[in-house]
């Protein structure tokens, strides 16, 4: 897999970045058995686009993306979004840089939430700049997934830079 400086040496960079984000969702019983994986692409929303490049300026600031939330609504999601419309649960993740296409070019934020109190069923999840409220990056909705008193569920989110 080529670095990013072997991209610039070689003179084939992009003139753009885009940036693209997927999600992957696990689903464990109280035994740690896997009952259910779920996989999709997210919207990535203005306000996360807007952090992402007040971050890259040292004079203007911006906040680190390291909370993911889950949530109960299945309204779909959209690129003015700023919130979960049915939030659960948002915890702070591990975040690491991984590989997609180049040379650490993909962020990676994970949680695993343990299920307590009345079953419910997991529609939407997001990535977001604090423990509450703050600035949403990106969101996905999906069909149920539902949990159980005693379950886990754990949530990986990637967003790449290409």
């Amino acid at each position: 897999m080529p670095s990013v400086i072997d991209v610039l040496k070689n003179g084939t960079q992009k003139d753009a970045i885009e940036m693209s984000g997927n999600v992957n969702f696990v689903h464990y019983d109280g035994e740690g058995n896997v009952l259910g994986e779920y996989d999709g692409h997210n919207v990535v929303v203005l306000g996360g686009l807007q952090n992402m490049a007040n971050l890259l300026l040292t004079d203007v600031g911006g906040v680190a993306f390291d909370y993911i939330a889950i949530g109960t609504s299945n309204t779909a999601a959209a690129t003015t979004d700023t919130a979960l419309i049915g939030e659960d649960s948002r915890s702070a993740g591990a975040g690491t840089v991984t590989s997609t296409t180049l040379s650490e070019d993909t962020a990676q934020l994970q949680v695993t939430f343990a299920i307590t109190g009345a079953d419910v069923a997991i529609e939407e999840s997001g990535v977001f700049a604090s423990a509450s409220a703050g600035i949403m990056l990106c969101r996905k909705t999906f069909s149920d997934i539902n949990v159980s008193t005693g379950d886990s569920l754990q949530v990986t989110w990637k967003v790449k830079f290409a």
